[in-house]
């Protein structure tokens, strides 16, 4: 029977290597020390014990993927005790193996040559049939058939530390974690040429050249991205790019006078008028994506904001052809490379003064590298009340452009694995994840509303309005309000080019009224 401990470790795998916010993208199965010692230390256990009971576990091996899941993480453990050392074979795997689960050679040999090919091939077939992308190894029989499947992956797969190495081409890049960054974005943004410059440990220079090809090694980079926490290893120390500027989001008025920084619920945080914006000024509060440039496209929550993008996102369109999409650059004039403002030869200048110009970026040969392709899904409408936060009963559309898997918190949406649109609104008050293929997930959380709604009938007919308490509710009255008025007819000479719901909100809050305003019941609002 599989010991508590053992039993304990193959879940911790199956959370941490194997867990839905992955599904549909590549998992790296590394563990290496660093694993084993969590596992440990939030379990109140040993190596030791866990090592006992893993002996235990394959003398009486139970065939399921969770005990399987748990022996390929023992195995692959073994095999990082030689990633930096003096390389693998199938004798000194073997060794290695031995003495991490104390078992001798002669037992380990017996246990391989009936379940090692099981094991392995059990968990492709289950990776396959769950939607996990993993290296894998192509069986072959003769010297080393049954360590194969181990080594094969350690010799393929990065570990944390060479990632941690690669990770400063994100910083030298201005990449941050938690960007919503495609594949094809990440790689317009990173040189693949340049990468040979940041592998710097024997096993990551090993992984390049064994590996099939090389989008076996681009796409551990590219979804080590995706879950990057900033941490980066620089000259043998671990360095950690500043947290505060992960929650801080860029936003420029319609006008274009002023310039803002807000928080992820939109709270202004920080706010620089147009017209003595220095760079410096925002450099110090605000990651920039390239140097001396900010680039724009309309907000999808203020219509009267432009909200600051890595790229502007478009349909694909004849770059001869002139488009209705376009977006903003606000260039610092003594910050921005030649390169860059170069590309800005011909663009419309909107604003100017000493310190910035503000270009009008339309789609074209010269500045199609501020562009993306639209992405394959968007969330439509809903009550946006935060960057990601939505009003519950009021949430968006998730419209699909193209057929695509969709997971929902874990669970596949069977039904919309073709393009059309999907309702969010029967989730419910907390936190929650849209995930596509090889795509950062959507996190969307859904806030309960503090507001007393009564249902409208009979005995709720009229609208009763107070100033103090500010008030505006449907009770039970013999006279009062019945509705706004929203009518299509009115006097062509009275004609206010500002809608009813505004025009309402500035009466009620702030006490502000046309001159020539006919709507009964924002006139109403003056004798209260």
């Amino acid at each position: 029977m599989e010991s508590d401990v053992f039993r304990t470790f193959c879940y911790y795998v199956d959370e941490h290597i194997f867990s839905k916010e992955n599904l549909g993208s590549y998992v790296a199965l590394v563990v290496d020390q660093s694993f084993i010692d969590d596992f440990c230390k939030e379990n109140h256990t040993t190596e030791g014990a866990l090592m006992y009971d893993v002996r235990k576990t394959l003398c009486c091996y139970c065939r399921d993927h969770l005990t399987i899941k748990g022996i390929v993480a023992i195995q692959l453990f073994a095999a990082t005790k030689r990633a930096n050392a003096e390389g693998y074979t199938a004798k000194n795997y073997y060794n290695r193996l031995s003495q991490v689960i104390n078992w001798s050679i002669d037992d380990l040999h017996r246990w391989m040559k009936e379940n090692q090919e099981d094991v392995w091939l059990s968990l492709y077939n289950w990776c396959e049939n769950n939607h996990f992308n993993i290296t894998r190894c192509q069986p072959r029989t003769g010297t080393g058939r049954y360590v194969q499947f181990p080594i094969q992956q350690a010799l393929r797969v990065f570990t944390d530390e060479d990632l941690l190495y690669i990770a400063k081409i994100f910083v030298d890049n201005n990449l941050y974690p938690g960007e919503d960054v495609t594949q094809t974005e990440f790689w317009k943004i990173i040189n693949k040429r340049l990468l040979s410059n940041y592998y710097e440990t024997r096993h990551a220079i090993d992984v390049v050249s064994n590996s099939v090809s090389a989008e076996d090694y681009l796409l551990q980079i590219y979804n080590f991205y995706l879950r990057w926490n900033g941490k980066y290893k620089f000259r043998e120390e671990v360095v950690h790019t500043n947290p505060a500027f992960n929650n801080v989001y860029g936003y420029l008025s319609e006008d274009l006078t002023t310039v803002e920084l807000r928080d992820e619920n939109l709270k202004l945080l920080r706010k620089f008028s147009s017209d003595v914006v220095k760079y410096s000024d925002i450099h110090l509060y605000f990651p920039f994506k390239r140097k001396g440039l900010l680039l724009f496209q309309r907000d999808d929550v203020y219509e009267n904001r432009w909200r600051e993008v890595r790229y502007i996102e478009a349909t694909e369109c004849d770059d001869t052809e002139e488009t209705e999409k376009y977006g903003l650059a606000l260039c610092f004039k003594n910050e921005i490379p030649f390169s860059l403002e170069y590309k800005m030869k011909g663009c419309e200048v909107l604003f100017e003064n000493r310190n910035i110009i503000i270009y009008k970026i339309q789609r074209s040969s010269s500045t199609k590298d501020f562009f993306t392709e639209k992405r394959i899904y968007e969330l439509y409408g809903g009550l946006k009340i935060g960057k990601n936060a939505y009003l519950q009963g009021a949430l968006p559309i998730l419209r699909l452009h193209k057929p695509s898997i969709v997971w929902i918190d874990g669970k596949m949406v069977e039904e919309w694995n073709k393009s059309g649109d999907y309702s969010l609104n029967n989730l419910m008050v907390g936190s929650h994840y849209i995930k596509f293929p090889n795509m950062k997930r959507i996190t969307i959380d859904v806030i309960e509303t503090s507001v007393s709604i009564q249902d409208w009938q009979d005995t709720y007919n009229k609208w009763n309005i107070k100033k103090k308490p500010a008030m505006w509710q449907n009770q039970n009255l013999d006279q009062g309000i019945v509705g706004l008025d929203f009518s299509f007819l009115s006097d062509l000479d009275t004609v206010i080019d500002e809608s009813v719901t505004r025009r309402w909100a500035k009466a009620f809050v702030f006490g502000q009224f046309h001159d020539k305003e006919h709507n009964v019941a924002i006139n109403l609002i003056k004798k209260i």
